[in-house]
């Protein structure tokens, strides 16, 4: 930008930070967040003199090609004077109503979302929106007073919301800011963790990149974790703007609910907060009080132990400029609607979804759990006990190297094998598939910090450097022989070009943390890997076993691999596999 418009752009900022009922969606970081995401913006400045009276940081949101509509996310900003908000209120829509004329594209209707707890009377012609739109933002929320002392913050707090922070206090839970690059890591892997276990669809990484490059270097946002014994449980992502704190994104784990991690990372985020000069804790939303069944309950029955003041502002408006456009838009959207978002949801700004084939591949990524019958597990694990991986392990067995090929023409003769047979039908190979790769990865997963098994791609020959001669397999997959509490597998969306992965900086991920007897399959041409521990070790080395299974419709080429029926010689193993179903798990492996 010139020299102008970052001056403008300024000004601009610590005018709408000085305007209580305006957010940090008014703001030009967050304008250059959603250019970075794709979206276009203008904006519509109305001054007195020198001083900026009010206007509007649009968005225009493209929802099929030649069809956008215009979105005022937490404005427009008006003057606190009802008689002058008005003019200024006219005069912004008379400016929108100009560009919207320039506009190429039909634009279907104008949404604007004020922080507003009443109507003006000068708003005319405006229709609440659908509940079910998935372009909107919170309209209940519950916002904390900072300006009191920090005993008074926790004694405004509801007696369990104090007793849980003395709890976690008691448990020796800290709090920690990382905004470096592994907090970004930490912050992804908790928050797509807790929205796997809801049943909703993650934020891609690039979408939480762009934030934070824009956010960060402003001091605008940070990335906060509750940590016991070296363990992050808990996360939330705060932007902060003008004297408002917001709690915009978070998650936490299941594991060591009873330490209550995540009341005192919002009661120390509260005073950091204080202490940098806000005066409100915005925590972004909470279901209303007369909808029981809202998917929000769970999530706002925690926040309301904070304490704090409910706010209920007016909905989100639409002025309707082209009535049979809005009908479409509106049909279109009904037919994609989704439940109603919980704490960690994907924003209503979010990216347009991405409709290529390596997307569609990775949503493809399944999980079976628990995936075989439960005898048959036990033989498996009792044919091959953890003793003997970690007796393999010191012996610097080479697991990778040791690999097995089982033809699907023919039976099984080992229990292995049978393994194989029982994951077929959730695995569904095509009629082309002639045979399965096989073997055991074995990793101990407090020995190495972050990436355990870098990612890479599975394929016919590990030397093969022509493109052309490279073949990946059908599909492939993964059963867990254990129950670590790190040491996810993670595909991205990228897939191999004759210039390395593309593309080089993955879109989106799936992760799958490892449980035993958890199955998880994938197209076997997309780039992946098993990410280690994200905390200092605190326990005795866990074992992360694991059996891979590729589905290949041609054999590979490589070298070390082995006929399947010699892998009980090959693995050590001398005592005869027992009858399948015969013997419960060892303590071993419990």
């Amino acid at each position: 930008m010139t020299d102008d418009a970052v001056a403008r752009w300024s000004a601009w900022d610590r005018f709408v930070a000085a305007t209580p009922d305006a957010g940090f969606m008014q703001s030009s970081p967050w304008a250059q967040f959603r250019a970075r995401a794709g979206y276009e913006h203008f904006a519509v400045t109305l001054k007195d003199g020198d001083a900026i009276v009010g206007g509007a940081l649009v968005g225009k949101w493209t929802y099929e090609p030649g069809h956008c509509f215009y979105y005022v996310q937490e404005g427009p900003v008006l003057p606190a004077d009802e008689a002058d908000a008005a003019e200024v209120f006219d005069a912004v829509l008379a400016s929108i109503e100009r560009h919207r004329k320039a506009e190429d594209a039909t634009v279907s209707h104008l949404r604007i979302e004020p922080r507003w707890q009443h109507l003006p009377d000068f708003v005319r012609g405006f229709r609440p929106a659908a509940l079910s739109e998935r372009y909107s933002e919170p309209r209940d929320t519950l916002c904390i007073d900072l300006r009191p002392s920090e005993e008074e913050i926790l004694a405004q707090m509801k007696p369990k919301g104090r007793y849980n922070v003395r709890v976690a206090r008691k448990h020796g839970v800290t709090i920690v800011r990382d905004n470096s690059y592994q907090g970004l890591i930490d912050f992804m892997r908790i928050q797509r963790c807790t929205l796997v276990r809801k049943g909703m669809k993650p934020m891609t990484p690039v979408y939480f990149r762009a934030m934070l490059t824009e956010l960060l270097p402003r001091g605008q946002a940070s990335l906060f974790f509750a940590e016991h014994r070296g363990r992050r449980l808990a996360t939330a992502l705060v932007v902060t703007f003008g004297r408002r704190a917001t709690y915009l994104y978070g998650g936490s784990l299941l594991a060591q609910r009873r330490v209550m991690a995540p009341s005192l990372l919002h009661f120390e985020i509260m005073r950091r907060a204080k202490a940098s000069g806000c005066e409100w804790y915005d925590l972004w939303g909470v279901a209303p009080f007369d909808q029981p069944d809202h998917a929000w309950q769970q999530i706002s029955e925690f926040k309301r132990k904070l304490g704090g003041v409910e706010v209920q502002l007016v909905p989100t408006l639409d002025y309707v400029y082209d009535a049979a456009a809005y009908d479409q838009y509106r049909i279109a959207e009904s037919g994609r609607a989704t439940s109603p978002r919980t704490m960690e949801r994907p924003p209503a700004s979010a990216p347009p979804s991405d409709t290529s084939d390596t997307n569609r591949a990775l949503a493809s990524v399944r999980l079976f759990d628990p995936a075989v019958p439960r005898r048959e597990f036990n033989a498996l694990r009792r044919a091959f006990p953890e003793s003997h991986f970690r007796r393999l392990l010191q012996e610097g067995f080479r697991f990778y190297q040791t690999a097995f090929w089982y033809p699907l023409d023919r039976g099984p003769e080992n229990v292995f094998e049978s393994i194989i047979n029982s994951l077929r039908p959730l695995a569904q190979p095509s009629a082309s598939v002639i045979g399965v790769e096989w073997w055991f990865s074995v990793t101990l997963t407090n020995s190495t910090p972050q990436w355990l098994l870098p990612c890479h791609f599975d394929r016919n020959d590990l030397d093969e450097q022509d493109l052309q001669k490279i073949r990946h397999p059908e599909t492939a997959s993964v059963l867990f022989l254990t129950s670590p509490p790190y040491g996810e597998l993670v595909v991205t969306d990228q897939v191999l070009t004759d210039k390395g992965a593309h593309p080089q900086q993955p879109k989106d991920m799936r992760f799958v943390s490892p449980k035993a007897n958890r199955y998880a399959t994938f197209p076997g041409h997309l780039y992946h890997g098993v990410i280690g521990r994200m905390w200092r070790p605190v326990k005795d080395t866990k074992l992360r076993v694991a059996m891979a299974v590729n589905w290949w419709t041609q054999k590979p080429e490589a070298a070390y691999l082995n006929d399947s029926r010699a892998c009980m010689a090959a693995l050590q193993l001398t005592t005869p596999s027992p009858p399948s179903g015969c013997t419960p798990p060892t303590a071993a492996w419990a």
